[in-house]
């Protein structure tokens, strides 16, 4: 099986290789389209979704310093002005990542955060299939 290498850069600048092992494609996904993390915290907040796949799905979030992530089971979907369009899709955290230029000072973490889907029935699986074909730009 081939895989992706990508590199990156950290804030100190040490750059790191990144085997990209997804089976699935992954589509980038259009302006206005939200993920919140369940269950809700007071502070939940609204995420971009970067990119997505039927396999899971990379957004960028604001923590809150000394708020954790861990706790989050599952992922709500919502399309601006249409409200949500998929709730409650179990997911495992993959890769957590803070992103350069997070707001340290102002106690917020900008994060990309990668996760993948597990198991759920054929309505939500058919879901996500429309909305991969309704709701992305092009294949990443």
């Amino acid at each position: 099986m081939n895989h992706n290498v990508n590199r990156i850069k950290d804030d100190a600048n040490m750059s790191y290789e990144i085997i990209d092992r997804r089976k699935e494609s992954r589509y980038k996904v259009k302006d206005g389209i939200f993920t919140v993390p369940t269950p809700r915290i007071q502070s939940s907040r609204l995420g971009n979704i970067i990119d997505i796949s039927m396999g899971g799905l990379a957004f960028q979030y604001f923590l809150v310093r000394n708020m954790s992530f861990n706790n989050f089971m599952e992922l709500d979907i919502y399309i601006s002005g249409d409200g949500m369009f998929l709730d409650n899709l179990p997911i495992n955290i993959i890769s957590n990542i803070e992103l350069q230029g997070s707001r340290k000072q102002y106690m917020t973490i900008s994060k990309r955060f990668g996760v993948q889907f597990r198991e759920f029935d054929q309505v939500k699986n058919t879901k996500l299939h429309h909305f991969i074909e309704h709701y992305t730009i092009y294949k990443v």
